[in-house]
């Protein structure tokens, strides 16, 4: 679990994941505030889609 990270860190995290995890069935659960806004979770969950394609 990792708590506030920038987009950076993120990406940098998942690529480590799918690297140890080896696999194509990866699941990420997210958590925010009440008060995020809806543009960070947009660009939270682009990272974790262009980061996790295989593409």
């Amino acid at each position: 679990m990792i708590k506030n990270p920038s987009l950076q860190e993120l990406e940098l995290k998942l690529k480590d994941y799918r690297t140890v995890a080896n696999s194509d069935g990866l699941s990420v659960g997210l958590k925010f505030d009440k008060d995020v806004t809806m543009g960070i979770v947009e660009d939270v969950k682009e990272v974790i889609r262009t980061t996790l394609s295989h593409k």
